[in-house]
């Protein structure tokens, strides 16, 4: 098994990173955050994932392991996530203490996890004769702290022992634990293959501590080759690193073109490459000084190479060189973190922090279904994701949801519903997830609905006085239908107060607002002011009430209105003048669409246009209604057909087809029976997954549908 990934610096709220796995035998491959890791997986099986770094700022950068296994063989990748909020630009860098001897000028540089930056410098003794070793730790914040001088090692007195196996140090690299590691080139040559030399070249690791150590080679008189092996059986000819990974694994390159790597046991092996976003930013692209232009290039991860024009460069031929420009001369690009880096020319050092390249947009989430009410025992239902950046889907139910999902990921899954009866309606939220995007959609959950049939349906207390006839209609969860309605108007130019209603599934009518009462208590004129002119209300999972007002009928004009009142009798306002864009002439009736089992509402206003109101009065323009939003349990819409005069099924497909297990009144009939459906227009409101109000206008019935 073998793991890749385009960079091993990801920052929090950045892009997904690709991570891909090869399997010797093929088989499925099974992926694996460590425990406690910010960020998730977009998926745990298969041959490429992508791992999404958290949102936020983090207070230090963290060390993030993702492991594959599959046919008992794994891997794991380590990825460095670190926050980055300092303003991009090209800045000054001191490397070595004011007070300090002068030093010759930087040799090697190297830096940690943390964004820290470790400088080894020399002394000059003389022209012909270099001094003993120095090291310098420079902090994000230019802190420059010295851990090795003429007279200290790591806060210890120096030894000549020690500085004399850094005296030809070459390159170095500093691990997730603080352990340095130095390539040791006798008398800084580099040696041929075949070629005698007294010792070396090493492989030196210097703990916090100062402990140091051959890692991989020996110090002893030795014979120039490339040999793989462990500790002291390893041979080098001219190794220099090239980077460290997240696990410590050290890379060199040898020889020229040849490809070492060096785990933290010090076992040695030639590779083919260098891994891939071992030196890249946090996008997967690199970057070097390009002769030819003397420009900074960016190599993307397709391979494309561009000019980075957003960084300041020094003049061509400038004798010295600002530090807050980038020389015409060859200089190297150390990685600091998923966007900075350190600028070494040979002479100076500066720190480069990285303009973003333009972000694509954030990931966004749908979900879809032919149906969003479903009954114990019945049919699957089929869930659709749509992700706008392609990636894979996770799919689960929310803690406490009944029911099971067909699958965890993919494009689409199912929703099986429990078996059994349910002591009372519920509901079951799914949930999908994918590159830092998530959505929900619940679903109504009922048990079987009673015999089917066309019954009679009251709305209203049989001792109220004379009602005008219903005015708006809705249903809740749990089958129970909701009736406006208005005491005869007043007079020809005034609508008397409204009453309300709720009918439970066995026909129990109970007065909520009537002309003396208000949810129990004394009604208020305000309130009941207020309800004077609904052009249509839902009801929501809870049971508060959402009304569409209209311009007010018999008081001052007003702005159009959303409001809420809760079971308690609570009102209050989700949304004026809605929509918020339309003017006064065109907006004085929005009307209720619909309702989801999220509690989103949907509006239309008088010119068509649709939004969607959340629970919390947020509004979102739409393009078309949700499916599923009126379908019973199995994705069907019903409708009252002009021509036939019949009532007509619209299956999922868009199929059409006359319902003709329900009784039709004789046409022409003056008052039509409630036991029959009219032959004149009527609307249908969803009470149930196979169960609706009928409403002509006049009166009411419940229609159950054959299963």
């Amino acid at each position: 098994m073998t793991l890749s990934s385009p960079t091993l610096r990801p920052l929090t709220g950045g892009n997904a990173v690709p991570l891909s796995a090869t399997l010797s035998s093929g088989g499925a491959v099974r992926w694996q955050l460590a425990a406690g890791a910010p960020g998730t997986l977009s998926a745990d099986t298969g041959s490429a994932v992508r791992y999404q770094p958290p949102a936020g700022v983090l207070a230090a950068p963290v060390a993030v392991t993702v492991t594959a296994t599959g046919d008992g063989a794994s891997a794991s990748l380590t990825l460095a996530v670190s926050s980055e909020t300092r303003t991009p630009g090209l800045f000054e860098m001191p490397w070595r203490a004011s007070s300090g001897p002068t030093q010759h000028r930087p040799s090697s540089v190297a830096a940690d996890i943390a964004g820290n930056t470790y400088v080894v410098s020399y002394n000059d003794v003389s022209p012909s004769r270099r001094g003993g070793p120095h090291l310098h730790k420079i902090a994000p914040d230019n802190t420059v702290t010295p851990l090795i001088d003429n007279d200290t090692w790591f806060g210890q007195a120096a030894s000549n022992a020690n500085a004399s196996l850094l005296y030809w140090v070459s390159s170095m690299a500093v691990d997730r634990a603080g352990n340095l590691y130095f390539t040791n080139l006798p008398l800084g040559i580099p040696l041929t293959a075949g070629q005698q030399s007294h010792g070396g070249p090493t492989i030196l690791k210097v703990t916090p501590a100062g402990v140091i150590s051959v890692l991989a080679g020996s110090a002893d008189p030795q014979v120039g080759a490339i040999t793989d092996g462990s500790g002291s059986a390893a041979r080098f000819l001219s190794p220099s690193i090239a980077g460290i990974d997240f696990d410590d694994n050290l890379y060199l390159r040898d020889g020229g073109d040849v490809v070492r790597k060096v785990t933290t046991a010090g076992n040695v092996t030639t590779v083919a490459s260098l891994p891939r976003g071992l030196m890249a930013d946090k996008d997967g692209n690199t970057y070097d000084h390009d002769d030819a232009t003397n420009k900074l290039m960016r190599t993307g991860p397709d391979g494309a190479r561009m000019i980075v024009t957003d960084v300041p460069y020094c003049a061509d031929g400038a004798p010295v060189r600002p530090r807050a420009c980038l020389p015409s001369a060859p200089y190297r690009l150390i990685p600091t973190g998923g966007a900075s880096y350190v600028v070494f020319d040979g002479y100076s050092l500066g720190r480069l922090i990285m303009p973003s390249p333009n972000a694509p947009p954030a990931a966004t989430l749908t979900l879809s279904s032919p149906t969003l009410r479903t009954i114990a025992g019945g049919s699957a239902i089929p869930l659709t994701a749509t992700l706008s950046n392609g990636g894979a889907v996770r799919w689960r139910l929310a803690t406490g949801s009944p029911g099971s999902l067909s699958a965890n990921m993919g494009a689409t899954v199912r929703y099986l519903p429990p078996a059994g009866a349910l002591a009372a309606p519920t509901t079951a939220t799914v949930i999908a997830e994918a590159d830092g995007a998530s959505a929900a959609l619940t679903l109504a959950l009922t048990s079987a609905s009673n015999m089917p049939g066309l019954f009679a349906m009251p709305w209203r207390d049989s001792n109220e006085p004379t009602m005008h006839r219903p005015h708006s209609i809705a249903a809740d969860l749990a089958g129970n239908t909701y009736v406006v309605s208005y005491v005869a108007n007043v007079n020809p130019t005034r609508r008397g107060s409204p009453h309300l209603y709720r009918i439970a599934p066995d026909n129990t009518v109970t007065p909520l607002i009537s002309a003396t009462t208000w949810f129990g208590q004394p009604v208020s004129d305000e309130n009941a002011r207020r309800l004077n002119n609904i052009v249509g209300f839902a009801v929501g999972r809870t049971g508060d009430l959402y009304f569409a007002i209209a311009q007010p009928f018999s008081v001052t004009v007003g702005a159009p209105t959303i409001l809420k009142v809760t079971p308690a009798g609570v009102m209050s306002e989700l949304v004026t003048n809605s929509p918020p864009d339309a003017p006064p002439e065109t907006a004085q009736a929005p009307t209720i669409a619909g309702i989801d089992f999220d509690d989103n509402l949907y509006v239309l206003d008088s010119r068509g246009t649709l939004y969607k109101v959340s629970a919390a009065g947020s509004v979102t323009p739409l393009a078309a209604l949700p499916k599923g939003l009126s379908a019973d349990k199995d994705g069907n819409t019903y409708a009252y057909d002009e021509g036939a005069r019949k009532l007509v099924r619209t299956g999922a497909d868009g199929s059409k087809a006359q319902v003709t297990t329900v009784p039709y009144c004789v046409n022409g009939t003056p008052v039509p029976p409630l036991d029959c459906l009219p032959d004149a227009p009527y609307e249908l409101i969803a009470a149930g997954a196979t169960s609706y109000v009928v409403y002509d206008g006049y009166s009411l019935r419940r229609l159950v549908l054959p299963r």
